[in-house]
């Protein structure tokens, strides 16, 4: 019984992959004119060290929250 199972599951195998290889079949893309590379850009950007502390002050009053 094992070995019924195993050529099975191997005949399977095969024929999935032989079905697969029939379904795929490669294709050769021409182009007369090859296609324009664009540039690529760099972002800017900048970045700044904002100090803040948990003792605020109040901009009011001078009074430490």
């Amino acid at each position: 019984m094992w070995k019924i199972s195993k050529s099975f599951s191997l005949l399977i195998i095969v024929l999935l992959a032989i079905s697969i290889l029939i379904m795929a079949k490669p294709v050769f893309a021409q182009m007369s004119t090859p296609l324009p590379i664009p540039n690529l850009s760099v972002p800017e950007f900048s970045v700044e060290f904002i100090k803040a502390s948990y003792n605020t002050t109040n901009p009011y009053t001078g009074v430490l929250q």
